[in-house]
């Protein structure tokens, strides 16, 4: 399906050779722009998910190309400075006329543009076709529109609540609370998940709840009346598409780009301690902790190495990890730390949170331990209600996250990096994960 002046999508590609999987996944899109309404194109890392978005982009004119970051958008903008885009106000500083040229240029319709996700200005852009980079990053975006605050600034709950149960009996204590009666209804729907944090509020940190929705419909500020939506990542799945809320009625294809990586130079080691559980990780410390260890004398001094726990299981590690190799942060010092630890000769990271969004290419990073499947608590009822809906939903959860955190090391055709698991549930996943039809070929070629 060639466009009206002859051109194909193959045209628009934006370098003069195709990498490794374009040319065939670029065709299939344009042979079958009629037969979908969602594509999943499952790009692994090193893949070129910004060559495959700007040609589609540019294939058919009228499209936003969504990105998570502004800083991404910088990066694009170096090498594409020509590129339509726009940004948060913030990014302008004080000019606001900039701003306003943006707005004006951007919402002209028949050019492709790029921005981040951002429901104030995303209601103008009126483009037809949606275009996500890193897409499985959108379903956390359309839970956080449609999220229920209480901040505690305006609703004094006590400071021990942190849970669903304590929640609604201080709602069902305090019935004079605004809007008390609707929170404590959409809870006892069990489609909320609820999440103690601190943020920011008008420059100050704050205390809060949120309602979390499990799968709401797409916010219309993310695109939700484009006629395609095309989402790139190496993790999706039609999970994933069922909780953005665009599977209903929608026809659904997956596309698969290769790995331009050889298998042999990002090896998955399984190191097993044992199954590992919330409930006997102090009694599995030592022998974690040994592990890691071990691991690491194998490489040598001179080898940074990264171990990615959960918080819960970084504190428990402190008792047993006294090297001077070891490197810890709180959530206060993340990337202070991270940076410390990047100028370090031979350091170990103990890592919470960097499942995602971290570049460990080089000879530097040779070697990353994944201690834990990340299994989505069912002592959640949101959680435990989605997961009896769809046993896919609840694995794709916990291989979601192991696949992520596996993709930080070895970024490229030639650089290398060993990742290992030492938590033998692993196995199970990846069992459980087969029958589903869910793993992504270019990790099946590692396990």
């Amino acid at each position: 399906m060639a466009r009206r002046d002859g051109r194909t999508i193959l045209d628009f590609y934006p370098y003069p050779t195709f990498r490794i999987g374009h040319r065939e996944t670029l065709q299939t899109i344009e042979s079958m722009w009629d037969q979908f309404d969602v594509a999943l194109i499952v790009a692994p890392v090193a893949s070129g998910k910004t060559a495959l978005r700007r040609a589609i982009s540019y294939f058919k004119g009228d499209a936003n190309m969504l990105v998570p970051t502004n800083a991404l958008i910088q990066q694009e903008l170096e090498e594409f400075p020509d590129t339509r885009k726009i940004m948060k106000r913030a990014e302008f500083y004080k000019c606001d006329f900039c701003y306003d040229m943006d707005m004006e240029a951007v919402t002209k319709r028949g050019h492709p543009i790029l921005t981040v996700p951002h429901m104030m200005i995303a209601h103008k852009l009126r483009r037809k076709v949606l275009i996500v980079d890193e897409g499985h990053k959108l379903i956390a975006v359309n839970q956080d529109l449609q999220a229920i605050n209480m901040w505690r600034r305006n609703m004094p709950y006590p400071l021990t609540t942190y849970t669903r149960p304590q929640l609604e009996e201080f709602l069902k204590l305090n019935q004079g609370i605004k809007n008390g009666d609707k929170i404590l209804t959409k809870l006892r729907t069990d489609d909320y998940f609820v999440k103690r944090e601190r943020a920011a509020w008008r420059s100050q940190d704050l205390d809060r709840i949120r309602l979390i929705p499990m799968t709401p419909d797409l916010h219309p500020a993310l695109g939700a009346a484009a006629d395609k939506i095309i989402l790139l990542s190496a993790t999706l799945s039609d999970e994933d598409v069922r909780d953005l809320g665009v599977a209903k009625n929608k026809r659904v294809i997956k596309i698969e780009v290769p790995s331009p990586i050889p298998a042999a130079n990002r090896p998955l080691v399984k190191s097993y301690v044992g199954g590992l559980s919330h409930n006997n990780l102090e009694s599995m410390a030592p022998a974690i902790a040994r592990r890691i260890m071990d691991i690491a004398a194998f490489h040598g001094s001179g080898k940074k190495g990264i171990v990615h726990v959960t918080y819960g299981l970084a504190t428990i590690l402190r008792k047993y990890l006294h090297s001077d190799r070891i490197i810890w942060h709180d959530n206060t010092n993340s990337k202070t730390q991270l940076a410390a630890w990047m100028r370090s000769r031979d350091g170990i990271f103990i890592a919470s949170g960097f499942e995602e969004g971290l570049n460990l290419a080089g000879p530097d990073y040779e070697w990353q331990i994944i201690t834990k499947v990340q299994w989505q608590s069912l002592g959640d009822v949101a959680i435990r209600k989605r997961a009896e809906q769809s046993q896919a939903w609840y694995l794709w959860q916990a291989l979601k996250m192991v696949i992520q955190s596996y993709g930080r090391i070895c970024r490229g055709p030639t650089d290398e990096g060993v990742t290992y698991i030492l938590d033998s549930t692993f196995e199970r996943l990846v069992t459980e994960s087969l029958k589903h039809d869910l793993i992504p070929k270019f990790f099946r070629e590692v396990l």
